[in-house]
């Protein structure tokens, strides 16, 4: 379960705060006074984006010192590539909340959204109920999920010491996952701020 919550909070952190947080900008008018600086879109959104990944890490760096101080999980495998795959995931992750603060009007309209789409994440990930005992269409249905390849990915570095070369498959799932959602919630936001 631990490995698990680990992938929920940062799952659920980085796309709620990253909603919030722009769509918040985006109210009270900074979003705008930035746009009139002499400062790309791209460059604009790039500074937007960082805090929420750090967010992100201290995050999930916190989450793995209270799962070991606390409840004693030993972790057989890397955590550089642990680390990796996070930083691959943060791309679904912070785009999801880039989307969701594109297409709502407010603060309330972007949680409500992200919590809804959390929801499916969290109910087909794999991490309540197994994958394997979902009906068939459930089964297909979780591989549009990306918190489901990455719950697998944590579960098998921390107990069972997997390498890259284990993970690899998850690794192209989650890598294509983030490309799809962020250039899709990119392209939404510029166009967006014209």
């Amino acid at each position: 379960m631990v490995p698990g919550i680990v992938v929920f909070l940062l799952t659920f952190v980085t796309s709620l705060i990253s909603a919030m947080g722009l769509v918040r900008e985006r109210e009270i008018g900074t979003l705008d006074q930035l746009l009139v600086a002499p400062v790309k879109k791209h460059e604009l959104l790039i500074g937007k984006i960082i805090p929420f990944a750090v967010l992100g890490f201290i995050e999930v760096s916190v989450a793995l010192i209270f799962a070991k101080l606390f409840y004693r999980i030993p972790i057989a495998g890397n955590l550089g590539l642990f680390f990796l795959f996070t930083a691959v995931y943060l791309f679904t992750t912070l785009g999801i909340g880039l989307l969701v603060s594109a297409s709502a009007r407010t603060q309330q309209q972007a949680m409500y959204l992200t919590v809804f789409l959390l929801m499916f994440f969290l109910l087909m990930s794999g991490f309540l109920f197994p994958i394997e005992n979902m009906p068939l269409a459930m089964r297909y249905l979780s591989k549009f999920n990306p918190m489901s390849y990455l719950i697998l990915v944590v579960r098998e570095i921390f107990i069972k010491g997997a390498t890259l070369r284990h993970l690899y498959t998850q690794g192209l799932a989650l890598l294509v996952f983030g490309l799809i959602i962020f250039s899709a919630a990119t392209l939404r936001f510029q166009s967006r701020m014209k």
